[in-house]
């Protein structure tokens, strides 16, 4: 992936499912804070998965575990500022909060997360969803996030979504000097349908959907990708009990129509994607963990790096299901910023 924006970078001008979610200035320095614990490390045979939840379990869990619930949690990160990116589509105005970390400034050069909120493409904002639990870790180790709304259905169908999303990536590359940011360090993170969103944004290429919102001058792509309980291909039969409902989202009921295989990242995958962490519950009744076991295989028949953790005991969200999920919440917290810091 770092090579296809290398290359980009020289042309620059410039049923379940939905009943659960449907599916359920920057150049003032701001105080230096203490150094983040280290992250204990998780590792993964490039293009051949990951560890096993035994595996890690073995990280050491600070105590009291947060239970995995939707929108916002007690002491979440405040953003530092809200923008509106890109121009707007069909009349709406898009907006993306911005965290930065402490002692950060517009002339550094740090890497940047971009969080994709989930909610059944119908439901959800920037501000919710189990994404925003990971954001104030990624600012301890140094990462500026971007957390970025799109329109949502049934109004809007897709593709909407997902170039709504490509389009917030644009913006901030093509603003990376204001942002402070290196704008070939960018990655993204996203859960449910966020995750069939940033799974899309670590595969597909510039001009795979249509450019929409401006800075068509610049890539939409980015290098690591964190998914956490995402669909990425529609035609898997275990996803055939939520086809009818997909009418809303996509315009298609049929799991082979144009419409459903278009929004299927394993209809993407190449050698050049993004580095691919995913995190799925081995029991979540929405979004099934095959749609993530089919995507880790695509990725490592390609080459791709990509890790994928089965979170036991877990259900969509990580919920639990009757046992304590291994790994933890505040486990994942950890394995999710060492993976970006490893690899962005």
């Amino acid at each position: 992936m770092k090579a296809r924006l290398v290359a980009l970078a020289g042309v620059m001008t410039g049923s379940a499912v939905f009943a659960a979610c449907l599916w359920g200035g920057a150049a003032d320095a701001k105080p230096s804070a203490p150094q983040p614990p280290a992250v204990p490390a998780v590792t993964a045979t490039p293009g051949t998965g990951a560890p096993s939840a035994a595996s890690a379990a073995a990280l050491p869990a600070p105590s009291g575990d947060a239970p995995a619930t939707r929108g916002p949690r007690p002491g979440a990160a405040v953003p530092d500022e809200t923008v509106t990116f890109c121009e707007p589509v069909d009349g709406v105005e898009l907006q993306m909060d911005v965290y930065y970390p402490d002692g950060h400034t517009s002339t550094g050069e740090a890497p940047a997360v971009v969080y994709v909120h989930g909610g059944g493409w119908t439901s959800g904002s920037r501000s919710q969803g189990e994404g925003t639990r990971y954001i104030s870790s990624l600012l301890q180790a140094g990462f500026v996030v971007f957390a970025v709304d799109y329109r949502l259905s049934p109004e809007y169908l897709f593709p909407a979504h997902i170039q709504d999303v490509q389009c917030g990536i644009r913006h901030i590359r093509a603003n990376a000097d204001e942002y402070g940011i290196d704008p070939d360090r960018i990655g993204a993170i996203g859960g449910s349908a966020g995750g069939q969103l940033v799974n899309l944004l670590g595969t597909a290429e510039d001009g795979d959907f249509d450019l929409v919102g401006g800075y068509e001058g610049y890539s939409s792509e980015v290098s690591v990708v964190v998914s956490m309980f995402g669909a990425s291909d529609f035609s898997d039969p275990n996803m055939a009990g939520h086809n009818a409902a997909h009418t809303r989202v996509f315009g298609s009921a049929d799991p082979y129509s144009e419409e459903l295989q278009a929004a299927s990242a394993v209809n993407y995958v190449s050698s050049g994607d993004a580095d691919f962490l995913l995190l799925h519950g081995e029991e979540d009744p929405v979004v099934p963990i095959s749609q993530s076991a089919i995507f880790e295989a695509a990725l490592a028949t390609a080459g791709v790096d990509v890790t994928f953790i089965r979170v036991e005991h877990a259900g969509h969200s990580f919920a639990p299901t009757g046992g304590t999920p291994n790994p933890s919440a505040n486990q994942l917290v950890l394995i999710v910023a060492q993976f970006f810091s490893d690899h962005l």
